[in-house]
């Protein structure tokens, strides 16, 4: 008998004939290939066999979680998300493709595949499955049962919380996210997804969205909190002006709640306007809506003090038109992918060219930073685009020239058929669409074709 072990790296598929066959065979002579179950580990998962074509075909079983695990594209806790497996997912193993792996902690990593894709799982997350098949999609999750009206928690499998998305599946976008403990309420469901994956949809009072089954449990109704403040107990009215109390910074929040991503932060030289009715976290404490003038968002009504109007702003200067010059859209940014060919499978493929084609530049930076008109003109789309751009703008610059601005946070700032200014803040960089963080995807057009932008930016 020889134990299945690891090596510093992974054998590749085309590699499996030559170099993982001439390992097993000097495991057979030499002894086993395996290190063996590293000291300390509370699970070892392993598997012995005697004969190399005996590592083809085998399964385990996802165990030992009760939440479910991870399924990762890379061995190591940072290799990104592929799926949430349930407990009693039969996953096949790749064994007789790529070695386990050993993390710098001592886990020891799988290679498996589950519903058609590769990847990775700790083993100490996995069991014999008795011979049993790889499951076919339809997992645990998809069993979970609650129903209209029940109260449900977030429980992840690693403690980061769970996202709601504004459809059934992973590929939708994120509107929101709860950390493990918070309760919602389930308003439909479950629904599939491609995998079979089950996904209900579910309400904080705020925010409507899915939920993955996996990562949900059983949950009581919230208690109410000690002293619901009612509409004549609240301090500021939509449209008063406010301030830092006592001076000091304070965080604009994305929602109302502690812990709520922060967006923008001001102090008591500035002047904000409460532009929403307040609301009140799990404690009780009002939270105002606010804007000032860059960021929209959420501040504790505690931290602030009313004020007067700021003096009125200047009257706009007459719009100046195209310049015929184009500057970055960013005033400071990170360029993370070019103009032109690219080795990125993410990318349309072109075929005149025999390449997957990048049609703009990629401007990366903080969400909610502000995004600035490359130049003067009209605006012609202003809004979400199902090409992948998600919230965008479109500019006219009225000589052969327009310029796209993709991937918002949110609604952008202006309209179609506004005139801007070169400069003028248009939207927030955010990563809606096809994205894979906070940028731009910044495009320059010219007589309706598509033109590398950093020939024609000049600062």
């Amino acid at each position: 008998m020889r134990r299945v072990g690891a090596t510093a790296g992974v054998v590749s598929v085309s590699g499996r004939v030559g170099a993982f066959a001439v390992a097993a065979a000097l495991a057979l002579v030499l002894g086993p290939l395996g290190l063996g179950p590293r000291a300390g580990a509370a699970h070892e998962f392993d598997v012995s066999v005697s004969s190399i074509a005996e590592l083809t075909g085998l399964t385990a079983v996802v165990a030992h979680s009760d939440n479910g695990v991870h399924l990762r594209a890379k061995p190591g806790q940072d290799g990104e998300i592929l799926d949430s497996l349930p407990d009693g997912t039969v996953v096949a193993l790749r064994i007789d493709e790529a070695d386990t792996v050993y993390g710098d902690d001592g886990t020891r990593w799988w290679p498996v595949r589950s519903n058609g894709e590769d990847g990775w799982i700790a083993g100490f997350y996995l069991d014999d499955a008795g011979g049993a098949s790889p499951s076919d999609g339809e997992s645990a999750a998809s069993a979970s049962s609650f129903g209209s009206g029940d109260y449900v928690a977030a429980q992840s499998d690693d403690g980061t919380g769970l996202n709601i998305r504004s459809g059934a599946g992973k590929g939708f976008e994120r509107i929101a996210s709860l950390a493990d403990g918070d309760v919602v309420q389930v308003m439909d469901g479950p629904t599939s997804d491609d995998n079979g994956d089950g996904w209900y949809l579910v309400t904080d009072g705020d925010v409507t969205g899915y939920a993955f089954a996996g990562f949900l449990v059983a949950a009581s109704q919230p208690a109410a909190p000690a002293k619901e403040p009612t509409h004549e107990d609240l301090v500021f009215s939509i449209g008063d002006y406010v301030t830092a109390a006592g001076g000091k910074g304070v965080n604009i929040r994305h929602r109302g709640f502690v812990g709520s991503d922060v967006i923008a932060s001001f102090n008591g030289d500035d002047v904000l306007q409460v532009v929403g009715q307040a609301t009140f976290d799990d404690d009780g404490l009002a939270w105002y809506k606010v804007d000032d003038g860059d960021a929209r968002g959420y501040v504790l009504g505690d931290l602030l003090v009313g004020t007067v109007a700021p003096p009125p702003p200047p009257p706009p200067a007459a719009p100046s038109g195209p310049t015929g010059s184009f500057s970055y859209p960013l005033s400071s940014y990170v360029l993370t992918q070019g103009y032109g060919c690219t080795d990125l499978s993410i990318e349309p493929y072109d075929a005149n060219l025999g390449c997957n084609f990048h049609n703009g530049v990629d401007l990366a930076a903080p969400a909610y930073t502000p995004i600035l008109a490359a130049d003067g003109g009209t605006v012609t789309a202003a809004g979400w685009c199902d090409c992948g751009l998600g919230y965008y703008v479109e500019i006219d610059h009225g000589n052969g020239f327009s310029t796209e601005y993709g991937h918002m946070a949110e609604q952008p700032y202006v309209s179609v058929g506004q005139v801007v200014n070169k400069g003028d803040v248009i939207g927030p960089v955010g990563s809606t669409g096809a994205s894979t963080g906070p940028h731009t995807h910044f495009i320059v057009m010219l007589n309706g074709s598509t033109v590398n932008p950093l020939d024609y930016l000049s600062g």
